[in-house]
């Protein structure tokens, strides 16, 4: 039998890395899926965000750094159409230092149920995505420029299920950094979104999948948190209340990372985009 990996919380779970995917583990009453896929690669979901906070609304107001323009593509990779993102932010010394340094490449895909309950679910996922970034801006000089928006038909019957649907429909096909997902299906319900924890520069788009049935902040809360695992930040232990984006106390509520996770993201960044 190949060795076992080992990983940390407040409980330990073992995996072969062969194996397939493991079981669910629980801490603190809330739902905290930690597997490992069949490459090795760790998975780390978020919880569902707080009943308290699902009632919350908050005006969208991304900031948009750059114009710039994205194919629609359709199941089978055909192009619908072309939409532009058209930048927000002002021409002067103040704003623009707030654009990133270093830009990476986004495709956005949106399974049937999201589309279904989003009309124009283009529009909806890119501000989103937005929203995701600006934090990555202001503390990492990292900016998400999306280029592609595809028409997801997800498929399977758990959150790390289909986070694996799509990673093997997609991941491969084409040559951006990110591959963001959105899902409403209901096998995505019992976590706020899911992606893969990396160790070293990913071969393909780094994937990540959030839950699209949350409020518009625990939407965004969600996505940063799941892209910062792309980056290969983990989370804070349950007894730790540390203020930070990856920790489940405050992931909901706070849009930073203490210096241990900030310091992780400065150092990996370079595995995605461009300095400019």
């Amino acid at each position: 039998m190949k060795s076992k990996l080992f990983l940390f919380f407040t409980v330990v779970l073992l995996a072969s890395q062969s194996s397939a995917l493991t079981p669910e583990i629980h801490v603190e009453g809330k739902k905290e899926l930690t597997v490992y896929n069949r490459e090795g690669e760790a998975v780390h979901s978020i919880p569902l965000e707080p009943k308290d906070l699902q009632a919350k609304t908050e005006e969208a107001s991304p900031a948009i750094e750059r114009t710039s323009q994205a194919l629609v593509v359709d199941g089978e990779g055909n192009v619908l159409d072309k939409i532009s993102l058209e930048k927000n932010i002002r021409d002067d010394a103040f704003h623009t230092a707030a654009i990133g340094a270093r830009v990476a490449t986004v495709a956005i895909a949106a399974d049937e149920e999201f589309r279904s309950a989003n009309s124009n679910w283009t529009s909806t996922a890119a501000t989103l995505v937005e929203e995701m970034d600006d934090a990555f801006n202001r503390d990492h000089n990292f900016d998400l420029d999306i280029k592609l928006y595809i028409s997801w038909s997800s498929q399977g019957s758990s959150p790390e299920q289909l986070l694996d649907d799509l990673r093997k429909d997609w991941a491969s096909k084409y040559n951006y950094d990110f591959l963001i997902g959105f899902s409403n299906d209901s096998h995505i319900l019992s976590v706020g979104g899911i992606a893969y924890v990396y160790s070293s520069n990913p071969s393909t788009m780094a994937v990540s999948l959030v839950n699209g049935t949350q409020s518009y902040s625990g939407i965004w809360h969600a996505g940063q948190h799941e892209l910062s695992h792309n980056f290969g930040a983990g989370h804070h232990s349950s007894s730790d209340y540390t203020k930070c984006i990856m920790n489940y106390h405050y992931a909901y509520t706070v849009d930073y990372w203490d210096s241990t996770h900030g310091s992780i993201i400065a150092r990996n960044k370079s595995w995605f985009g461009k300095a400019y």
